[in-house]
């Protein structure tokens, strides 16, 4: 039955990984693309399929700006369990300036999609966030177990720290990640229970840098999908279905987060 059930789901998400690969060299409407059966050229940068089963590319790693509003969650341990999926905080931060103080906010506490994104920041900037802490604290000194919105219950003994955690690089959801990175971790320096910590977002550089990729998996027993006239869509296919591959852990289930 886990057999049957882990091919039925790596063909829908291996479509929903193929469609996100092929749509992503639009992302960038400013710089018009052309596909070809074996290629997609976007200026100076080139994806093509060197075989069914073998892909190049210059596209840049990272993109040159850093996109808003930054998302963001508060993380008790290094778990998902300060608010329900899709529900995160929200930075918009002016143009112009090199150093932002986020507004002061508490754990737990609702924060609504902006209505007005402030454009892309294009220079790199350090942002101060900050967290009263004092409302959990309290609850932890008369009971010893902090209750979530999430419904997480959360001993005082076992805390081990405050971070930050989010979708906008160098923050990354830290849910799945088995060694917290330190450099995510609040910190209450001068013991007012005002949390603090300062992350530096980078808004990277837009160089060709030639990566390759070939397929590494065996892939028995799973959908097959051929296209001679186009082998970029095959190799594209070949890829995702490989990535959904090695995103299943050892006892069957896969690797996507516990909101799955």
């Amino acid at each position: 039955m886990a057999e049957i059930m882990r091919r039925h789901l790596i063909l829908p998400l291996t479509i929903s990984a193929l469609m996100l690969l092929w749509t992503a060299c639009s992302s960038d409407s400013g710089h018009p693309f052309t596909i070809e059966s074996d290629r997609v050229r976007q200026g100076d940068y080139l994806a093509k399929a060197l075989s069914t089963t073998a892909l190049e590319s210059n596209y840049p790693v990272t993109s040159n700006t850093i996109r808003q509003p930054i998302l963001y969650k508060l993380s008790i341990n290094g778990q998902d369990n300060e608010a329900g999926f899709g529900q995160n905080h929200y930075l918009n931060i002016p143009p112009g300036i090199t150093q932002f103080y986020a507004p002061t906010i508490h754990f737990g506490q609702t924060d609504f999609v902006p209505k007005f994104i402030e454009p892309p920041i294009n220079d790199n900037i350090e942002v101060h966030f900050r967290v009263d802490f004092r409302s959990v604290l309290k609850v932890w000194a008369n009971t010893g177990v902090f209750i979530s919105t999430t419904g997480d219950s959360i001993k005082q003994t076992d805390f081990t720290g405050l971070f930050l955690a989010g979708g906008t690089p160098p923050l990354t959801w830290l849910w799945d990640q088995t060694k917290l990175p330190e450099s995510m971790r609040f910190q209450d320096e001068d013991g007012d229970s005002i949390y603090t910590l300062a992350v530096q977002f980078s808004a990277g550089e837009s160089k060709p840098v030639t990566r390759r990729w070939e397929l590494t998996q065996n892939l028995p027993g799973l959908p097959r999908f051929h296209s001679p006239s186009a082998p970029i869509l095959e190799a594209l296919y070949n890829l995702a279905l490989e990535e959904a591959q090695l995103d299943i852990r050892s006892d069957s289930t896969f690797m996507a987060g516990k909101e799955w």
